[in-house]
């Protein structure tokens, strides 16, 4: 039976150790070994329940399923106080810029393997509190062995389970849809002309495009639309078409950034259509269905429209998938700043150096990851809600059962292009920041911060501290006072 602090006393009569007991010397050991000492005030840490809800037709209340939790996220706002404070908080920022993983010992919460997270900020209160400088930065829990360690050729890896992706998702569509009849057929080809006009909207309307890119985009599309009618019977060749289609943008959009906007408000337009959410159609065809002759056609478009809905959605992640992958290889080949005449792409005829943007920053990298997860975790969960829905509709299990290797390659595609952004961000600058003191015009700040003004090697400094900062109108004249202006200390 558990005890209350007031019953744990001890025969002598001492109770339990007070808080005060438990803190400890607060400390971060860089991943080269060096380990560096701070002063702390108030302390906090955070992390996320990775919580999934499923409601069933005709069930009150929901299943809630967990799934683990997130990474500890402990932001510290770390002192130095002395003589030589202004040199070691210096040293600190070295110690956080250090690619690999650290171990942080917390005053309060324990000891960690951490990576720096995100913006890294300095302070140093000359007037108002000399001796004393500050740093502010978020430490990030992570596991040293989460993502596969024996790659040799990350884009070898990640292109053979999307290979392996592409064949599963084009036999489960053969398999799934019913597109026998002139009526399912009719319904199959309006729907996934609904979503070409997505697709190609979406891309349009996010950002230009390389010309030779462009041009394939287009003509893939076109082969669909004009021959739609003998495509509609080979779902085979149709799913392969589309594949090629969403595979397109992962190249021609000016930067992973953009891609990656792309993809994910393609995906949520898709996941807000009529077509990809059965749950919604029940009332309508749940009366429809006959366990001696099975699904009506009604029923049938409705499941043949989820998996046309699905085909798209994952050819969408995939293409995320293939856009990163892109980035992490120049990253790779690269000196930062620089457009490489590698990230030149199949099917592409223009050398435009947009199509060979690459992560310039840490941060980049690790949002970029972020958000791939996301979208493969939003994804997963409206598949998996589809189905279910389908249960409702299918008694015969026929339309609405998963096979499951294609969701399998696609999970494996995921995890191994985010471990490699994961990789890729412990070679890349880690972001800085700095509070303006007086206004200052971008110019003398990029000369200030970068060392020069003048483009070299395809890195202009100004150009990249406008866009990094999102400065804008009367802020690309003159930056105010007070501002927050973040940088990156560049490979030389």
């Amino acid at each position: 039976m558990a005890r209350t602090p007031s019953e744990l006393w001890n025969e002598s009569g001492v109770g339990i150790q007070h808080w005060r007991s438990r803190i400890r010397e607060a400390a971060y050991t860089s991943p080269k070994g060096t380990r560096k000492t701070f002063a702390y005030k108030d302390v906090s840490r955070s992390f996320e329940l990775r919580t999934k809800a499923f409601g069933f037709p005709g069930v009150p209340g929901e299943y809630v399923q967990q799934n683990s939790f997130g990474s500890r996220k402990y932001p510290l706002r770390c002192y130095f106080s002395g003589t030589y404070c202004d040199l070691e908080a210096t040293a600190f920022e070295n110690l956080l810029m250090e690619p690999g993983v650290g171990k942080l010992q917390h005053p309060l919460y324990g000891v960690f393997d951490v990576v720096p997270f995100g913006e890294v900020t300095r302070r140093d209160d000359l007037s108002t509190a000399a001796n004393q400088a500050i740093v502010e930065v978020t430490f990030w829990t992570t596991l040293r062995d989460l993502y596969p360690k024996a790659i040799t050729d990350p884009e070898n890896e990640i292109s053979s389970a999307l290979d392996r992706f592409n064949l599963a998702a084009a036999e489960q569509f053969s398999k799934l849809t019913d597109l026998s009849k002139t009526i399912q057929k009719a319904a199959a080809k309006a729907t996934i002309r609904d979503f070409l006009k997505s697709v190609g909207g979406v891309f349009d309307q996010l950002s230009d495009t390389v010309w030779g890119v462009r041009d394939t985009f287009q003509d893939i599309e076109d082969t669909i639309n004009i021959g739609m009618d003998q495509l509609i019977g080979k779902p085979l060749l149709l799913a392969e078409q589309i594949s090629d289609l969403l595979k397109a943008p992962s190249r021609a959009i000016d930067s992973i950034v953009s891609r990656l906007d792309g993809y994910a408000l393609l995906a949520n337009e898709i996941f807000g259509s009529s077509a990809s959410n059965p749950a919604t159609l029940l009332d309508d065809v749940s009366a429809a269905v006959s366990g001696r002759y099975g699904l009506t056609d009604r029923a049938k478009r409705v499941a043949n429209d989820f998996h046309i809905s699905d085909l798209f959605a994952a050819q969408a992640l995939s293409g995320a998938i293939l856009s990163t992958l892109q980035s992490t290889t120049d990253a790779q080949s690269s000196e930062l700043g620089a457009s490489t005449a590698s990230g030149r792409t199949a099917g592409a005829e223009s050398a435009d150096p947009r199509v060979s943007r690459t992560f310039l920053t840490k941060t980049d990298a690790i949002a970029s990851a972020d958000a791939l997860l996301t979208l493969s975790e939003s994804y997963t969960a409206w598949r998996d809600a589809g189905f279910t829905a389908l249960g409702g509709i299918d008694k015969t299990g026929i339309y609405q059962s998963d096979p499951g290797e294609a969701a399998a390659e696609l999970r494996r595609a995921v995890a191994l292009a985010a471990g490699n952004l994961v990789e890729v961000s412990f070679t890349l600058a880690p972001e800085k920041a700095i509070v303006l003191d007086r206004a200052r015009t971008p110019i003398d700040l990029a000369g200030e911060l970068y060392g020069h003004v003048d483009p070299r090697d395809g890195f202009d400094p100004v150009l990249f501290l406008i866009e990094t900062n999102g400065l804008s109108g009367e802020e690309r004249l003159e930056v105010p006072r007070g501002h927050k202006v973040k940088y990156y200390e560049l490979a030389a």
